[in-house]
């Protein structure tokens, strides 16, 4: 009796123990479950921060939960995002984790190999470029690759293999252009796809990544300030005028504001509702060098440079600073130079003269002055003393004396140009006519005293990386305070 009562509670006891396994186990299940629906809630998340470049926001849903179980691409996210905040170890740890878990994925390594790169892996530049070679088609790895093109091109190019830095130059741009056909598949990249466009000439395909990014946050005031640049680079300054007011005056209308709306207006076409625009600015900063210069700048566009020199006459007279006074100085002379006005140029040069503080640009002009007037060899002369007196400062007139190579190189080869269209004239039994001329001997005199090659500071032809211009109606040369 005893052993039948026993055997039936051991019987019961395993029933509730199985019970319970299986109940477990099913919990356990729906709990897992729940879990990476969790994590794929956060990734989602994220991903829609990182587009819109709020990476702080990013790590704080990336770090709202235990991850230790956490999939590859909660890893991969948070890592771009702790790149981003410049945390660089930590993001080296979660995408080296990534990989570790799905290690055939190749967003994870090309993101792991760029951080490399950026660290100055040279062993990763390659490495990047046979990844691209196998998945060129994967948008991630297609501009990561663009970053190893970049510095291949840029290595190649310092040790003068310039063939070979042109061909990866071109094979950048076309990683980048199959980034941004594919942009779609890489929210979380678009803040360095947008840039990477920008400075790519790809100004529209950036239009069209931030116009996206605005869906989503249409308030956005850093998102609306790079449209503004953007607007620029594809040629609407109207468009780039009319936002960058509304910023001006959703900010506070700050100095800072003003001047960024003056330096869009420069550029925009002449109308009335510009002219009002300029109007409000220089009521409220009527003595800030920037909006009074960028003026100048607008009325000389649109054919009005007399009415711009008695405009920088005028705020001549408010100015309080040595360097404002400088800033209009070098406008009031660089405006009719940029447009070919000679004799105001020179009279320009000898009524604010005395405000320019370095000698050095004094001469720059006087040269450009020469230039106009024809008088090509003294303008070669004067620019190549230039630039053998920059070489010897550590200021910024290193800027003005590539300037200045720039203008002799320029002069040297219109020369010679009119030497070859003379020839062909005289050798088809036609008139040269009066055009002015340099002897060879003096080509040559003046080639000789051209600084040897690596002696000047010359701007880097294969480099990539270069803005729009802020106002390119503002003329070729640099200005002392750059405004």
């Amino acid at each position: 009796m005893n052993s039948r009562a026993g055997f039936a509670r051991w019987m019961v006891i395993s029933g509730v123990a199985a019970t319970l396994a299986v109940g477990l186990g099913v919990y356990m299940w729906f709990s897992q479950a729940d879990r990476q629906a969790d994590f794929t809630k956060k990734i989602a998340a994220a991903r829609g921060y990182l587009q819109l470049s709020k990476n702080s926001d990013a790590l704080l849903v990336l770090s709202s939960v235990e991850d230790i179980d956490a999939p590859a691409e909660f890893r991969y996210l948070k890592a771009i995002t702790l790149d981003r905040l410049q945390r660089y170890e930590p993001a080296n740890s979660e995408i080296v984790r990534a990989i570790a878990q799905a290690p055939n994925n190749p967003r994870y390594k090309g993101l792991e190999l760029r951080f490399r790169l950026m660290a100055r892996d040279k062993s990763a530049l390659d490495q990047l470029l046979v990844l691209n070679r196998d998945f060129a088609s994967v948008a991630a790895v297609a501009l990561f690759s663009t970053y190893a093109f970049q510095a291949k091109a840029m290595l190649l190019h310092s040790t003068d293999k310039s063939k070979a830095a042109e061909h990866h130059h071109r094979r950048k741009m076309q990683t980048l252009d199959t980034a941004l056909t594919l942009s779609a598949d890489i929210p979380e990249l678009h803040p360095e796809l947008m840039r990477f466009a920008m400075r790519n000439q790809r100004p529209d395909q950036a239009l069209r990544l931030v116009n996206g990014m605005l869906k989503r946050d249409p308030q956005n005031l850093d998102l609306r300030s790079q449209k503004v640049r953007i607007l620029v680079a594809v040629r609407k300054p109207d468009d780039a005028a009319t936002l960058a007011l509304e910023l001006y005056e959703e900010t506070g209308k700050k100095q800072v504001g003003a001047e960024y709306v003056a330096s869009v207006l420069a550029q925009a076409s002449h109308s009335e509702t510009n002219e009002k625009m300029f109007a409000e600015l220089l009521k409220d900063f009527g003595r800030n060098a920037v909006v009074v210069t960028k003026h100048a700048v607008y009325l000389t566009r649109h054919g009005h440079l007399q009415g711009a020199q008695k405009q920088l006459d005028e705020a001549m007279q408010r100015m309080k600073t040595p360097e404002d006074r400088e800033t209009l100085a070098f406008v009031s002379i660089s405006l009719p130079l940029e447009a070919k006005v000679v004799e105001l140029a020179d009279e320009r040069l000898r009524q604010y003269e005395h405000y320019l503080q370095d000698q050095l640009l004094k001469d720059y002009f006087a040269a450009r002055i020469l230039y106009l007037r024809e008088r090509h060899t003294e303008s070669v002369q004067m620019m190549l003393k230039i630039v053998k007196s920059a070489g010897t400062r550590k200021d910024g007139s290193q800027v003005l004396a590539q300037e200045a190579l720039a203008w002799v190189r320029q002069i040297l080869s219109e020369k010679v140009l009119r030497e070859q269209m003379d020839d062909m004239l005289k050798s088809a039994g036609l008139a040269g006519g009066p055009a002015v001329k340099v002897r060879v001997a003096d080509e040559q005199e003046l080639q000789s005293q051209t600084p040897p090659e690596g002696k000047t500071p010359v701007e880097n032809p294969a480099e990539p990386e270069k803005q729009p211009p802020a106002d390119s109606a503002a003329g070729s040369v640099p200005s002392p305070t750059n405004p």
